[in-house]
């Protein structure tokens, strides 16, 4: 029998300890989506505003700027919030990996 085979509670422990990490890497991946998708509405709408001289077109650049530094915003205000809820679950899921363990 191969040495490198988990048992039991430490097979748990390890696949608890890959679902954080991909929890962590979502959380991250969404936080990079929210800032992707700013640039992208900032970026169209400076291109807009830079080559064309129409009032609606200048009005819609204005518009897109605003949508993405609000996207930038909720961005950058909702990943502390995530990541310290998946610290919090952390804590919570090796409170009940030290219980487990004992018993």
């Amino acid at each position: 029998m191969p040495k490198n085979i988990l048992k039991g509670h430490e097979l748990e422990f390890e696949r608890t300890r890959l679902d954080e990490e991909r929890t962590r890497l979502a959380n991250e991946r969404t936080s990079l989506a929210y800032l992707r998708t700013a640039l992208s509405f900032i970026g169209g709408g400076l291109i807009i505003f830079k080559f064309y001289t129409q009032k609606e077109l200048v009005y819609f650049s204005v518009f897109l700027i605003i949508i993405g530094a609000i996207f930038m915003l909720v961005g950058f205000f909702l990943f502390p919030i995530r990541s310290r809820r998946i610290r919090e679950i952390r804590s919570k899921l090796n409170v009940a990996h030290y219980f487990l363990k004992k018993f």
